[in-house]
């Protein structure tokens, strides 16, 4: 049997949405989870190792240049561009009313030196924050994704994915010639998220090799209902993790009717294991090591505030 506990909690001075939470996995020094509220409020996350061997939540805010009084964080995502140092990208996209009539939106890219490249991989995400290069939108944000851009002969490149309100996922590409960030077509590296006829809620993207996929020759027709969930209402959020540690993925579902669901593949068919209530509607998920101790934690982001939970396990 398996149970969550709650090992931290901390709230948020106004809510965010199912785009405002990002883990940070550092290579020298201690994972981070960050997490935006609409009010331009910012908040890093992390556990620090104390003499006494104990460990030490740090919440801290963070003030992130270029982003204007009145404006509204939509999404934020976050990455770590070196494999062996701390190279940290963040990526946040505002909208902010200019007049009663006009509306301004922006997707600005944090890094220091303020371009990949440049700069020392050893700065502090304080430092990284005053470094800001802003690429203007002609529509809405939604969510901010990046993903590595796999190309022959040549080294990957991690290219930010946004879907907006004009039906289109676009993709943004660093151009270190000029110092800047500027949209590439989309549809020569990914032509499945070229017509889309629809806003993209969420984005995904998984690379394999030699991976038979089911679903080119039975398309979309075997879906398999999850058993135990019809009381619940909308569902806002998702993860796969083995969460219970057996070596085989959970199904974790967070919904608008302050719940997490948790489902389990059992003698060939989901059951619902774990029925886990919160205070509030539960905006995203997400399982990582925050607590640097080689168990991954459950990070569970509300409308009120964040909660850290580990997995106790009874034998």
């Amino acid at each position: 049997m398996n149970n969550l506990t709650d090992a931290h909690w901390f709230p948020l001075t106004s809510q965010g949405n199912i785009y405002s939470m990002t883990k940070l996995c550092s290579i020298n020094g201690p994972n981070k989870v960050l997490v935006a509220s609409l009010k331009r409020k910012i908040y890093s996350c992390e556990y620090h190792l104390m003499p006494n061997l104990h460990l030490r939540p740090l919440v801290k805010e963070l003030l992130f240049t270029y982003i204007p009084s009145g404006a509204e964080i939509i999404s934020i995502d976050a990455y770590n561009k070196s494999d062996s140092g701390d190279g940290f990208v963040i990526g946040i996209t505002i909208l902010k009313a200019s007049t009663d009539t006009s509306v301004e939106r922006y997707l600005n890219i944090y890094t220091e030196g303020a371009i990949d490249g440049e700069g020392d991989e050893g700065s502090s995400i304080e430092a990284i924050a005053q470094n800001c290069l802003m690429v203007e939108l002609a529509y809405t944000p939604y969510h901010l994704y990046h993903t590595i851009l796999a190309q022959q002969n040549t080294p990957n490149e991690v290219v930010w994915l946004l879907s907006g309100s004009d039906y289109k996922i676009h993709m943004i590409r660093e151009d270190k010639l000029n110092h800047s960030y500027s949209e590439s077509p989309i549809e020569k590296y990914f032509p499945e998220l070229h017509d889309i006829h629809g806003i993209a809620i969420w984005i995904n993207i998984y690379h394999y090799d030699n991976y038979n996929w089911d679903i080119l020759s039975n398309g979309m027709n075997e879906d398999i209902t999850l058993n135990g969930n019809e009381t619940s209402d909308c569902i806002l959020c998702s993860c796969i993790a083995d969460i219970n540690m057996d070596g085989q993925n959970e199904i974790l579902l967070g919904t608008y009717g302050q719940e997490v669901l948790i489902f389990c593949f059992i003698n060939n068919t989901w059951e619902l294991i774990i029925r886990k209530l919160f205070d509030a509607p539960v905006h995203s998920i997400c399982y990582m090591d925050i607590t640097n101790d080689g168990i991954k934690e459950l990070i569970v982001l509300t409308q009120r505030g964040v909660h850290i939970l580990q997995v106790v396990i009874f034998i």
